[in-house]
Order: C-alpha cells, then sequence, then structure tokens
C-alpha cells in the first residue's frame, strides 16, 4: 500500500514539473516573438545602409532559434534585406528604381498583411509613398489592407462577434481614415446587425429589438439599414391591428392598440409612424359597430334615443288672480313635450332641440280662465353611465284668456332668454326618475314650470308612469295693464314614445 502512494505521488510531481515547463516555454517563446519584433521594428525606421546591417544581425539570431516556425519571419527579413541593398546601391535612383522600390515595399506590406498586421503593413504603405508619393504600388497596397478589414468584419458578423467587429471597425479607420471603404463596413454591419435583430422580433419582442437598435445606431448612427429596419419593426405593429379590425376582433385590436400606446411613449414614435390615434377612432368604429342597437343597450332608453313624445294629462289646482278677484277650481290640464337629441354614442356629450306646451284651465261659477304656456329651446346634453341630463335656452310663449265676475282681458307674450334644464336617471333597467325646471323672466310676462315623476319602460320604445307639475304665470293685459297671475299644481299619467 505504502509502495503505491509513493508511485502516485511521484507521478503527480511529474505531471506538475512537466506543466511548469510547458508553461514557462510559452511564456518565454512570447517574450522572444516580441524582442523579434521589436528589433525589427527599430531596423524598420532605419535608413537603408544602416538597416542592412541589423537585418544581417536579425536573421542570424532568428536562425539560432530552436522550435519556433520562423519560416514567415524569414521570408519577410530577406525581402526586407533585399530592398535595403538595392537602395543602398542606388545613390541617386532613377524613375523606374524608384517604382522598383515602391513594389518590393509593397510586397513586403503584403507579407505582414498576411499575418494579420495592419499595423505594420501601413507603416510599408508609407514607406512606399516616402520612394513615390504618387505610387500605383502603395495604392494597390492600401486597397489589400481595405480587402483585408472587409474580408476579417465579414468573418467576424458571420460568428455574431458584434464587439469584435466594432473594434476592428474602429481600428480601420484608425489607421485608414474614415472614407468610402471605412463607410461600407459600417453599412455591412448594420445590414448583419439588423438580420440578426429581424429574428429577434418574434422571440424577444419589439421593445427588446428596439432597444437593441436604439443601442446600435448610438454607435453608428444615420445609417440607412437602421431607419429602414425601425420603420419595419414599427410598421409590424400595425398588422395585429389590422388583422383583429379586418376579423372583428375588438378585444385583440384594444390589446394591439395598448401595445402600440406601450411602445409609442417608450420609444418617442411620432403619430406618422404609428398612427395610435387614428386607430383609436378606428376602434371605437368598431366597437360602435359590434354594439347592439342604441336603445337595445344598457340604460339606452335613458341615453340613447333619438325622438321621444310626451304626453301627460294631468288633473289638480288652478287660481286666476287679478286684483279685483280670485277664481279658484279643479283643473284639467295637458302637458305635451317633443324632445330630438343626438344619440351621443362615442361619447359624453349631445346637442338637440326639444318643444313643449303646458294647457291650463279653471272655472267657478260664471267665471272662467284658460292658460297656454310653449317653450321652444336648444339643448346642450350630457350622458352619464345611467343618466342622462340636458340644460339650454330659447324662448317661451304664454296666452291668457281670462273672464272674472268684474272684468275680462285677454293676452299674450314671448320672452326671449328661456332657460330649462331636466334629467332623466335610470332607477334600474326599467324604471327611470324624471325631473325638469324652467323659466323666463320679462316686464310683461314671467313663468316657471317644474315637473317631476317616474316612468316604467315596458321596453325600449314605450314608457307610463306618474307626473306632478306645478307652474306659475305673470302676464300684463296689452289694453288696460291688467295684471292676472295664474298658478296650478297638477298630477297624472305620463305616456311617452320614443325611437
Amino acid at each position: 500500500m505504502r509502495a503505491n502512494g509513493a508511485v502516485g505521488l511521484a507521478r503527480a510531481a511529474a505531471a506538475f514539473a512537466v506543466a511548469v515547463l510547458v508553461a514557462r516555454g510559452v511564456r518565454g517563446d512570447e517574450a522572444a516573438d516580441r524582442e523579434i519584433r521589436k528589433l525589427e521594428d527599430e531596423a524598420d525606421a532605419l535608413g537603408p545602409a544602416e538597416q542592412m546591417t541589423r537585418y544581417l544581425k536579425l536573421r542570424q539570431k532568428v536562425l539560432a532559434m530552436e522550435g519556433a516556425d520562423t519560416t514567415a519571419l524569414l521570408q519577410r527579413l530577406a525581402a526586407k534585406l533585399k530592398l535595403a541593398e538595392t537602395r543602398s546601391a542606388a545613390a541617386a535612383p532613377t524613375y523606374a528604381e524608384r517604382m522598383s522600390f515602391c513594389k518590393q515595399s509593397a510586397e513586403i506590406g503584403s507579407l505582414h498583411l498576411a499575418e494579420g498586421d495592419a499595423e505594420r503593413a501601413l507603416t510599408w504603405e508609407r514607406t512606399c509613398r516616402s520612394i513615390e508619393a504618387d505610387s500605383p504600388y502603395a495604392i494597390m497596397l492600401r486597397n489589400q489592407m481595405h480587402e483585408w478589414f472587409e474580408g476579417r468584419l465579414k468573418d467576424l458578423l458571420a460568428r455574431s462577434e458584434w464587439a469584435g467587429a466594432r473594434e476592428l471597425i474602429a481600428r480601420w479607420e484608425r489607421l485608414l481614415g474614415e472614407g468610402h471603404a471605412t463607410h461600407d463596413g459600417r453599412l455591412t454591419y448594420a445590414r448583419y446587425r439588423v438580420d440578426a435583430l429581424r429574428s429577434r422580433v418574434r422571440s424577444a419582442g419589439v421593445s427588446d429589438v428596439l432597444e437593441r437598435l436604439a443601442a446600435e445606431a448610438g454607435h453608428y448612427g444615420g445609417l440607412p439599414p437602421w431607419d429602414a429596419f425601425r420603420a419595419e419593426v414599427i410598421a409590424g405593429l400595425q398588422e395585429p391591428f389590422e388583422r383583429a379590425i379586418a376579423d372583428r376582433r375588438a378585444d385583440d385590436a384594444r390589446a394591439a392598440l395598448d401595445r402600440q400606446r406601450e411602445v409609442r411613449e417608450r420609444f418617442e414614435i411620432d403619430e406618422e409612424r404609428l398612427p395610435v390615434e387614428d386607430n383609436a377612432a378606428r376602434l371605437a368604429e368598431l366597437e360602435e359597430l359590434l354594439q347592439p342597437q342604441p336603445l337595445d343597450r344598457a340604460y339606452g332608453h335613458v341615453l340613447h334615443p333619438a325622438f321621444r313624445l310626451e304626453i301627460a294629462p294631468l288633473t289638480g289646482d288652478t287660481t286666476f288672480e287679478d286684483v279685483n278677484e280670485t277664481i279658484e277650481g279643479s283643473a284639467s290640464n295637458v302637458a305635451i313635450a317633443a324632445l330630438i337629441r343626438g344619440r351621443a354614442q362615442r361619447g359624453t356629450g349631445w346637442w338637440g332641440a326639444g318643444i313643449s306646451g303646458h294647457s291650463v284651465s279653471a272655472s267657478q261659477g260664471l267665471a272662467s280662465g284658460n292658460a297656454l304656456i310653449i317653450e321652444v329651446n336648444a339643448l346642450r346634453g350630457i350622458n352619464g353611465r345611467t343618466w342622462s341630463a340636458r340644460f339650454g335656452g330659447g324662448l317661451a310663449i304664454a296666452q291668457i284668456d281670462y273672464t272674472g265676475l268684474t272684468v275680462a282681458a285677454d293676452g299674450s307674450g314671448v320672452v326671449f332668454g328661456n332657460l330649462v334644464a331636466a334629467i332623466d336617471a335610470g332607477l334600474g333597467q326599467s324604471v327611470v326618475g324624471q325631473a325638469g325646471i324652467s323659466f323666463a323672466v320679462s316686464e310683461a310676462l314671467s313663468q316657471w314650470t317644474a315637473y317631476a315623476g317616474a316612468a316604467y319602460h315596458a321596453n325600449s320604445n314605450f314608457s307610463v308612469g306618474l307626473r306632478a307639475v306645478a307652474a306659475s304665470i305673470d302676464a300684463v293685459d296689452s289694453d288696460d295693464s291688467l295684471e292676472v297671475a295664474v298658478a296650478t299644481s297638477s298630477v297624472g299619467a305620463y305616456v311617452s314614445v320614443q325611437f
């Protein structure tokens, strides 16, 4: 047992030692590579004569390295040594010689680029331009660098390495400057990113995609793919609403509209791109279309009649009085009213008109009196959930015929500025409470009328009930300025039809 344990410990120690040596070897190779690169950069910065000496020493040093693959390095040093030798030998180079130097410089830059070293390739592009400013070889090398960046960018984008791609574009622009090529690189990034985001719309949702799109536009703003895709995503919000409207599914349309409102507020989308207000109006129209007929809805008999005719035969007490005598007797009165109004189907307000008449009569012995009040009013109405109120103004017309024991008089008057207010309130699905008042005042005529009652709706179009009415008229005879006052209070049946 002890022997087996000793063997295990020995094997573990050996494995640890090998790992340490390997790690040291890796670190050693990296340090040697950095040293070689440093020496090479220093030699590149020298003149041709000094370069020859440095490149030869560096070549000997590389040849002495063991284990490392130095093929590409030796190939590059050989090209640099050859260029240094030819440049050093040409004291006053001709144009053809300068073109040859440029060609060799561009080839050295290509060797660096093949190893992914765009920075050193740029150094040799500058060397080429220093030999001949308008050298086509410098242009060719720069084009190669653009192609290298473009190819590397597409490789990163194909693997969805977005951060790496942005870093590469930044490196591209830093080395070669911003231009058509780097702009095309940004466009390529945007197109790949849009394709990736498009696949997230269904899985992650519109908000997630718009957030990511806003972040991407922050990196590279103003690119057409961002704007086009944003418009596409926003248009996608409209499609579920359109389908729901076409299929008359109000609940689905409302859910789609709520989603639109949320996204519009969160991402500040204007009405032109996402027509939320127009969609809300279309949804209201659909909901109205799917509703029962106005009078058949809950409290529709209170909220939605377009026309109502009311008749109330009344009985009660009436008094005609002048300065000399008073007539008191039972009254047989009739109140008639017609109401024309808007239905207020999609809102709370409506406009309308009303006309009403109240006939009053009384007799006592040989004395008698008759009076008629007619009102014509323009109305503004407001609907609540179970009630409908109206108010307005117009004119009141009164006619009085009075035959007393000592005097007789008759006359009529018109008052502009009659005011009216009334309310109908649902007291359940069938019973409606009603109340109203009107009044008008002038020098020749003043009147007020008030009523209250309740009606039972047998259906949406017909109702019966009870109504109590009180009214007062003060008028002055036009011939002899005889003042007559009429007061009445009565109660009776009430019948209405409406549609």
